[in-house]
């Protein structure tokens, strides 16, 4: 069960580099950013954040 977590740990942690870098590249108006980039890595981030409130119970998140 460990790996399994820490492959969700780092999912969400890629995803939010992502969005992280995204969001920069979008408050500079950079060509290399799209809002629909973003979307996808915060909707990600919504996945990885339910799979681990159905293990670990939604308390344990907030």
């Amino acid at each position: 069960m460990n790996h399994e977590v820490d492959v969700l740990v780092q999912r969400a942690l890629n995803s939010s580099a992502k969005a992280s870098s995204l969001i920069r590249k979008l408050a500079t108006n950079s060509p290399h950013a799209s809002l629909e980039a973003l979307k996808q890595h915060v909707a990600e981030l919504q996945v990885v954040r339910n799979e681990l409130a159905d293990r670990f119970g939604r308390s344990a998140l907030d």
